[in-house]
């Protein structure tokens, strides 16, 4: 029966926890932001043009799915 459990439809739950841990300590020490409310919302990092644009947003940085700091520092763009 286990094998029909397909992987990709349910979320790995220790990830998702990680994250909303993450968040809660964003939100301690910064206050609720859109990258924290992204990660409870979603489950997820978001995807690297959108962790660039809610870094700008935010003046700073935020990690992406693919691992990365968006948005790139001006000596990595291209």
């Amino acid at each position: 029966m286990r094998g029909l459990v397909q992987s990709h439809v349910f979320p790995n739950l220790q990830i998702v926890r990680d994250l909303r841990i993450e968040a809660e300590g964003l939100e301690a020490e910064y206050g609720p932001n859109p990258y924290s409310q992204y990660l409870r919302r979603k489950g997820c990092r978001p995807d690297p043009a959108t962790a660039a644009a809610m870094g700008r947003h935010m003046g700073g940085r935020v990690q992406a799915n693919d691992g990365s700091m968006r948005p790139l520092r001006r000596e990595n763009r291209r």
